[in-house]
């Protein structure tokens, strides 16, 4: 599994929040009913947008999760949506498509992480998605916080 390290900068998002369960494709569908209200945002990176998952609940298979796009900090929050800031953080990005998103993440934390010399760091974990997100072969990033030194 090839992964590179990568800083990120503190960054704001504003998107909408979904809490509950991920079991039956209820995040590809909350994609679908936000994807363009996220996409008519004023990103500060146009055509990219996130997911960041910032708590997961293995025992019941719930999820809090915003699917959003990067803004300036003093952007606008449209009603039904939420602003963010991500902290700034040290990242271990992976490289995978849409339809192997869910594979590349339970690999990265029952082999990758396990065998590494990082700690799962602090914050949400990143979903970077570009204006080909709607295809399952489209390519994307999935970023996960790392400690580094550990």
């Amino acid at each position: 599994m090839e992964m590179r390290i990568q800083e990120l900068p503190a960054f704001v998002v504003v998107g909408a929040r979904y809490q509950g369960g991920m079991q039956s494709g209820e995040i590809s569908q909350f994609w679908e009913q936000w994807g363009n209200a996220i996409a008519d945002l004023p990103a500060s990176e146009p055509g990219v947008s996130y997911g960041l998952t910032v708590g997961f609940d293995g025992s019941t298979m719930t999820i809090d999760y915003l699917a959003a796009a990067p803004v300036a900090a003093d952007a606008p929050v449209p009603e039904g949506m939420v602003r963010w800031e991500v902290p700034a953080q040290t990242y271990a990005v992976f490289d995978c498509t849409l339809a192997t998103l869910s594979e590349t993440i339970m690999k990265v934390y029952d082999s990758w992480l396990p065998q590494s010399e990082y700690q799962r760091g602090y914050g949400p974990e990143l979903e970077r998605y570009d204006e080909t997100f709607d295809t399952p072969e489209q390519p994307l990033t999935f970023w996960l916080p790392i400690l580094t030194g550990a």
